[in-house]
């Protein structure tokens, strides 16, 4: 098989630049570790990121990906996709038992003024199989469960050597793109340097989804009547000495939650093989999230744990060959732009 560009990741970056390569009259194929739906991170909005879609949008003709843009738009054209409303970003600082339910200080950033044109939480599962199928209809082609295995600069172009399904699988293009996230596809093939240990710091998650999380304003009374919005409709981030949470609330009540812990020598750092026991140990800590969390349950595929954040290579293109940003570098969510960097 022969096509001008190969994509390798279909999730929300990958499947919408074949959709628009596709569009622009390029022959495009696009190929998937897994199988859509999947779980996957990076579900926050942002204005940076509401701007660049509604530039997609006019660009290419797409106003579905004008609705995506904004919380209000999103549930009249597109109520078939979960999302969740972020009016703004929420801080909140916690101290430990002794301290008792309510955190010490917090900061709210409002970063709308209405629900209607809010940002929104994205249920990654839903976008990206929506985006792909999107890039499908725009005349793109799509594999799933490919794995990639070997690739090789040519003069030509790239030939990549995998299986697809179990069966022996290549293809040449004359340009690829890496979209795989910490996967690094071409990172694990062609020989670029890894220098994730020139970054001074080190962090892992511990995550998942959940339902029947209590929401902050009922649990507790830390709210004023001259908040600019409710507190749980924002990107929440609850602070504590070695490490913080943050809490992503959909529209279902659905809510993402993970734990970001230090990892160097610090007492939050994971202590077992278990990642749940991990999770009851750190959020046990502090009284205000364990009174969110009592009646939360885990959803599939359960609490997971990541290896370490902190990753970058030595090169985000070549002659032949490009990575999408999340698989070039990754810091540490706090300091994500999300959804933005891709688009």
């Amino acid at each position: 098989m022969r096509v001008e560009v190969a994509i390798i990741g279909s999730g929300m970056g990958g499947s919408l630049l074949a959709r628009l390569l596709a569009l622009r009259g390029r022959r495009v194929l696009l190929l998937e570790r897994g199988s859509h739906p999947r779980f996957t991170l990076g579900e926050s909005s942002t204005p940076l990121a509401a701007i660049a879609l509604e530039r997609l949008a006019e660009s290419y003709g797409q106003p579905d990906l004008r609705d995506l843009a904004a919380h209000g738009r999103w549930i009249r054209r597109l109520p078939s996709l979960r999302c969740g409303l972020k009016r703004g970003f929420s801080f909140y600082s916690h101290l430990g038992a002794s301290a008792g339910l309510e955190p010490s200080s917090r900061f709210l950033v409002a970063a709308s003024p209405n629900a209607d044109v809010a940002d929104c939480q994205w249920m990654r599962s839903d976008v990206d199989e929506y985006l792909m199928r999107a890039a499908v209809a725009a005349g793109a082609q799509y594999q799933d469960r490919t794995e990639i295995l070997e690739a090789t600069e040519t003069a030509e172009g790239m030939h990549l050597i995998g299986t697809q399904k179990g069966a022996a699988f290549e293809v040449e293009a004359d340009f690829v793109v890496d979209a795989s996230g910490a996967g690094g596809a071409l990172a694990g093939t062609l020989p670029i340097a890894d220098t994730s240990a020139e970054i001074p710091f080190s962090s892992q998650l511990v995550y998942g989804h959940f339902d029947g999380v209590g929401q902050f304003g009922e649990a507790l009374s830390f709210a004023s009547s001259e908040d600019p919005y409710p507190q749980d409709w924002s990107a929440a981030h609850h602070l504590f000495d070695g490490g913080w949470m943050y809490l992503l609330r959909f529209d279902d009540g659905r809510v993402s939650a993970g734990l970001v812990l230090d990892s160097d020598g610090d007492a939050h750092a994971s202590e077992s093989d278990r990642p749940e026991l991990d999770w009851a140990r750190v959020v046990s800590a502090y009284p205000g999230l364990w009174r969110l969390f009592d009646h939360g349950v885990p959803v599939a595929p359960g609490i997971r744990r990541s290896a370490r954040l902190q990753r970058r290579l030595a090169a985000v293109v070549g002659d032949r060959w490009a990575l999408l940003p999340q698989t070039y570098a990754f810091f540490e969510p706090l300091f994500s732009a999300g959804l933005a960097w891709s688009l």
